[in-house]
């Protein structure tokens, strides 16, 4: 067997959300797992992806639709690329920025891709829980740092001092700050893409699979300063973004698009809000969040997981990956689907009889 370099052997196994990943007699299985917006796409999304010309070489720029976002956030479009979903791009940026002998850190719990990405580009990842110490960290050598707001698994938010916080440490220490925004457009008050619209070490990510139900597509942005992205760019493959994802690209930012995704997502926003305070009634220990996905505690979140995709078809997030072994994440879906939810964790009540928290 070929001998592989010597960084794979630090690498763990992908572990994500979805049925992708389930046996072919499985997949047939109500999907919590997966923080999408459970009312699908626009149609007007849905008509741009049907008629687009997939016998064509996409853009390798995207420039259309690097203008409609430009024209959506009310930036310049020479400050954003699109990439084919949030993971692609965290990829091309540890590999324009890490290497051998170079480190990254990681506010956690977060994204795997975070860690995997820079581990891939043969750098040391160091872990932190909270600002303080990733801004102490800042100090030892560090070239990328990586947050998200809202937070993965839990879907709490950084507050923007925290986050300004953070850039300003990062321009004093010379570091690249990516701030993912997966979920930006699932809070109370969303913060908006860019936060920091002139800062030359911030990147800024924005998937839009979430809020547009796009996951099959794959379309996401990044925000930061030319300069930045042209090394980015130098580090991605061609043709990353597909016809079909620009497509849809250009056709989410327009008004029809942006007014279903706002409609539905307040509507999935109560819907989570009714979830949660119904597994409060049944006693499941859940907590705050500011999305529409909620951490809910459990016994052995292996276990749970496996006895309500075994006995219940209904398909959760095992948090331990995240470094939570006693905790699932549930992310709300339609209404008669989350009733469904409710009845299966009542019938497996056992494994979440821990208490409110």
């Amino acid at each position: 067997m070929p001998i592989p370099a010597s960084h794979m052997a630090r690498l763990a196994p992908t572990v994500h959300g979805g049925r992708a990943a389930l046996p072919d007699e499985q997949t047939a299985v109500l999907d919590f797992s997966v923080c999408l917006n459970a009312y699908g796409p626009s149609p007007v999304v849905r008509e741009a992806m049907a008629t687009c010309a997939v016998d064509e070489y996409p853009d390798p720029t995207a420039r259309a639709a690097r203008r409609a976002a430009a024209d959506s956030w009310r930036c310049d479009a020479e400050w954003l690329m699109m990439g084919a979903g949030s993971a692609e791009l965290l990829h091309a940026i540890c590999r324009a920025y890490l290497a051998p002998g170079r480190r990254a850190v990681v506010l956690r719990p977060c994204f795997g891709e975070y860690e995997r990405a820079a581990l891939l580009a043969g750098a040391s990842v160091h872990g932190v829980h909270d600002v303080a110490t990733m801004v102490e960290w800042l100090a030892h050598d560090v070239h990328v740092a990586f947050v998200a707001t809202p937070e993965s698994p839990s879907g709490r938010s950084m507050s923007r001092g925290a986050l300004e916080t953070l850039a300003n440490a990062c321009r004093a220490h010379d570091v690249l700050l990516v701030i993912d925004q997966a979920y930006d457009a699932f809070t109370p008050a969303p913060l908006g893409t860019p936060i920091f619209p002139d800062r030359a070490h911030v990147v800024h990510l924005r998937s839009m699979t979430k809020e547009h139900a796009l996951a099959g597509v794959r379309v996401a942005f990044a925000h930061g300063h030319p300069g930045v992205l042209a090394q980015i760019e130098a580090a991605r493959v061609p043709w990353a973004s597909s016809q079909l994802a620009q497509a849809a690209a250009q056709a989410l930012f327009s008004p029809e698009a942006r007014a279903h995704a706002r409609e539905t997502v307040q509507r999935l926003r109560a819907d989570s809000l009714q979830l949660e305070l119904a597994l409060r009634r049944q006693g499941v220990a859940v907590s705050a969040s500011d999305t529409h996905y909620r951490l809910i505690g459990c016994r052995n979140a292996t276990d749970a997981q496996g006895a309500l995709l075994r006995h219940e078809r209904v398909l959760v997030r095992d948090c331990t990956s995240f470094g939570l072994p006693r905790h699932i994440r549930v992310a709300a879906r339609l209404p008669h689907e989350n009733a469904s939810l409710l009845r299966a964790m009542c019938a497996q009540a056992a494994h979440f009889q821990t208490g409110h928290d």
